[in-house]
């Protein structure tokens, strides 16, 4: 089932040069008995929404429809398969280079054939991929991808946040300059405090127009990566509700041996040392996989250690607005006593709301923390290995 305004064309790939049509990689979606009616209905309108995401992504993105085919090819291969049809592919090229010599100024045609022949025949002898391991490297390509949408999805409502916050700072700073502007007019202001003023202002007008670039920038990545075209117009769900008792329920020890049993690199790594031709190979991937594992542990840990700071900073804000709050309604009775002026209030006031908006953006930053937390948890630990 195609979703409507989905994507067609061509497509950037990250495991593959193919492209395919959208015919093309309607053939390659699951079938409709793979999901109810109500879930093909949710998936094919015109709205994202945070928890379709991994759904969406296997249905319509164009780079694991297109993986999906790719694998057809190579289902059923063991590693040694793999080498034997890598040599006779190497052989053909070498008969290929044979005949391009015998003809007369073929040299050069058959030193290329050479040349890939003898290129083949080293992925041929350090081969260690079966099947399995393109398996999972088109489900790690997945779940990355599931990923990068989630990163997406929260960068958008963040530069929603950021827009907001910077929108509410506009009044006060027009405010600012009108103030600046009737002080130097009866002497009690600088035409320095009237350009500061008015720079202010700008920059402020310039952060809305960035913000504005930055939400249809990302608005435009979710829709591609879940399969819209370019040019639609999808409907983006809330970010979910977040608990922050949950970081405190944490088991990083726990945590981190899930890490370890849900890695899609060092499953990969482990399938390729069982698939090694020789001592040396064997010897390298031993090494290999040693590596990733004291790599997940420390990719998880400092996953956790950025959200726990995430959740400090949150803190922290929260505290500082609550004290901003006070501090505004002592400013608010000074006002009402004559005890400070309407603009001395205004900078009160301008100052609350900066830290309101501020401590969304904090919340968010949470989120995106336990959003990291959990993909690194979930298999995504970064092991250093090549991908």
């Amino acid at each position: 089932m195609m979703k409507r305004k989905r994507r067609k064309g061509m497509a950037l790939l990250l495991l593959t040069a193919l492209c395919i049509s959208a015919e093309g990689m309607s053939a390659m979606a699951s079938p409709e008995f793979a999901r109810s009616q109500e879930e093909w209905a949710s998936l094919s309108d015109n709205r994202l929404e945070w928890e379709e995401i991994p759904a969406l992504v296997n249905e319509y993105n164009a780079t694991v429809l297109n993986n999906r085919k790719a694998y057809q090819k190579d289902s059923g291969q063991n590693a040694e398969e793999i080498r034997d049809a890598l040599l006779e592919a190497a052989d053909d090229m070498e008969s290929l280079a044979i005949d391009a010599e015998a003809e007369e100024g073929g040299a050069m045609i058959g030193a290329n054939y050479r040349s890939q022949a003898a290129s083949l025949r080293q992925q041929a002898e350090s081969n260690v991929s079966d099947s399995q391991v393109i398996l999972w490297q088109y489900e790690q390509v997945e779940d990355t991808i599931a990923q990068t949408v989630r990163e997406s999805f929260i960068a958008y409502y963040q530069a929603i946040a950021q827009k907001e916050a910077d929108q509410a700072k506009i009044g006060y700073l027009e405010e600012s300059l009108a103030s600046a502007q009737n002080r130097k007019n009866v002497g009690m202001g600088t035409e320095l405090e009237v350009l500061t003023a008015k720079e202010a202002l700008q920059n402020g007008q310039a952060a809305l127009t960035s913000a504005d670039a930055k939400i249809n920038a990302e608005k435009k990545k979710l829709q591609v990566l879940c399969g819209w075209e370019y040019t639609s117009d999808a409907e983006i769900g809330a970010l979910p509700d977040f608990d922050m008792e949950e970081i405190g329920r944490i088991d990083l020890e726990a945590d981190t041996e899930k890490a370890l049993s849900n890695n899609w690199q060092l499953r990969i790594d482990e399938r390729k040392l069982q698939n090694a031709p020789d001592a040396t190979l064997r010897d390298q991937y031993t090494k290999t996989v040693d590596n990733d594992r004291q790599q997940i542990k420390a990719s998880v840990r400092s996953a956790y250690d950025t959200l726990v700071q995430a959740k400090r900073t949150y803190d922290t804000g929260a505290e500082q607005l609550n004290l901003s709050r006070q501090n505004l309604e002592k400013s608010s009775r000074q006002l009402s006593l004559g005890v400070i002026s309407r603009m001395e209030y205004r900078t009160a006031e301008n100052e609350t709301t900066g830290l309101e908006h501020t401590q969304r953006l904090n919340e968010i930053a949470v989120f995106s923390a336990w959003t990291a937390y959990q993909g690194a948890v979930n298999g995504l630990a970064s092991t250093g290995s090549a991908q």
